[in-house]
């Protein structure tokens, strides 16, 4: 089981996940998770993104729409 941690009004309170929450949260991460980006100048539009994380080698990858991944 993996152990994190959490927060209330009164401090830090530790849980724990069971191996189905962690495989869970793991293929979460790798399908990623569609963000708007917003911009402090009216001039430019918001932008719908993708989060995603590459467990293997623990890439954080943004992609705008399908097919281009920013930094390749």
């Amino acid at each position: 089981m993996a152990a994190t941690a959490g927060f209330s009004s009164n401090g830090p309170v530790p849980w724990t996940l069971s191996d189905t929450e962690v495989n869970n949260l793991y293929r979460d991460l790798e399908l990623g998770t569609v963000l708007t980006l917003f911009y402090s100048k009216k001039s430019q539009r918001p932008e719908r993104r993708t989060f995603q994380v590459k467990l293997e080698t623990r890439q954080i990858i943004w992609t705008r729409g399908t097919d281009k991944i920013e930094g390749e």
